[in-house]
Parts: structure tokens; sequence; C-alpha cells
């Protein structure tokens, strides 16, 4: 489980639930962790036809708070959480002026964000709204995004996988019809999964390279899973 949160896989596994209860894209390549402080979101986390970094507007993105080495960056947001607002017209984009928010260049996108992610009192919250209200937090309303399983370095036919946060493969958010067009190996399915083949580093596992030690009901699931696309 620590291992994931160091490697990726838990990022990867937390936006594509969001994705899927939000119906926001997941990027072409996978999350991309840019290095980003708060006062730079807005500018950066907009899409590539506006000037920024992502492929799409209304996507998931990770950042870190460290640079490619590995060195602080000013004003992370490493324990906290945000989310990109786009003005959908001038008065909107006044009051982002009016009230001091830092905007992009055009003044169209500003960005929320707070410093610390409560999770275990989140949870909490969670719990009580659906004993006392009947009513979710989020649940999943699409099958937008998935997690690929990529190797971590070249393995070898007859190698055991080992899961998330393991030694053999990390997670990869990709989108779900590609997932599906190429039948690769979801996360979830990678633990005691016997290879049939070698798999070169960074290269992704795909469904027919591995032998399942699974029930066959889960994979009865996944088919049903993949006939909703």
């Amino acid at each position: 489980m620590f291992n994931s949160f160091l490697c990726g896989d838990k990022s990867s596994i937390e936006m594509c639930a969001v994705s899927n209860a939000t119906d926001l894209k997941c990027p072409n390549s996978g999350l991309t962790y840019p290095p980003i402080g708060v006062y730079d979101i807005a500018k950066k986390l907009i899409p590539k036809s506006e000037g920024g970094l992502l492929d799409y507007s209304g996507q998931v993105e990770v950042i870190s708070s460290i640079d490619l080495d590995k060195k602080d960056i000013p004003n992370d947001l490493r324990w906290g959480v945000y989310i990109v607002i786009k003005a959908q017209n001038e008065y909107v984009k006044n009051c982002f002026k009016d009230y001091g928010m830092v905007t992009d260049a055009s003044g169209s996108y500003s960005a929320i964000w707070r410093p610390y992610h409560y999770i275990g009192l989140e949870l909490a919250q969670s719990i009580y709204s659906i004993v006392l209200d009947n009513k979710a937090t989020g649940h999943t309303k699409n099958f937008n995004a998935e997690i690929a399983s990529v190797a971590k370095k070249d393995l070898k036919a007859g190698q055991k996988l080992d899961g998330e946060g393991g030694y053999c493969a990390r997670g990869r958010l990709i989108s779900s019809k590609k997932s599906k067009q190429e039948r690769i190996l979801p996360m979830g399915y990678t633990d005691n999964a016997v290879l049939k083949k070698d798999i070169m580093k960074d290269e992704f596992i795909h469904l027919n390279d591995v032998e399942l030690n699974l029930q066959k009901e889960i994979i009865e699931a996944r088919e049903y899973q993949y006939n909703l696309i």
C-alpha cells in the first residue's frame, strides 16, 4: 500500500475514480505529475490549445511538489487538493479580477485549492451522508478511465506479478476505450497473475500475456464492464 503512493499507482487509481464519477477526461499518455505551485495552477493546468499542459478541457491531473531534480518547488500543494474553474461569461471573468483571484493570461481560468486533504475525517462525513440521508458523496456514472499495467522492469515468462505497489508492474491511467481495444491487463488483476511471455520494461502487459488466478465471476464481471463502452 505505501509503495503504491510512491510509484504512482494510488494516484492513478484515485484519478480513475474521479474521472468515472465526474465524466472528466483522462490524459492520452497517463498522468504526467507536472511540478506546479499553487499560483501557477490556473496558468498551466489548462488545455494545450490555450497555452497550458493538458490534452483536454475538463481533464484530471496530479501535480508534483518536487521538480525533476527532486528539489522542493515553491508554493507546493503536497498535502492539498485543487480544482480549475473557467468563466462562462464576461461577468464571471470580471469577478475573478475584482476578487483578486489568480488567473491565466486570458483571465478566463482560475483555481481554487485547499492546503490540506482531511481523508479520514472526510470519510466519516461520507458515512453519515449515506446512513442518514441515503446520499453518496460520489459514485461511478461513466466508464471513461482504466488503470493499465505497465512493466516496471524486464519481466520473464513464468514470473508471478505482485500487484499494486509491487516490484513488477505499475499502474498507468488510460482511457477505457484503449484498454478494451488493446485488451490491456487492469492493475487490479496483477496480484498473482503469471506471465506467459517475456515483457520489456515500460511495455503494457496484456490480458493474453498472463494466466489469471481469479474467480470466474471476476473475469465475467470484467467482460460485462467492457460491454458498457
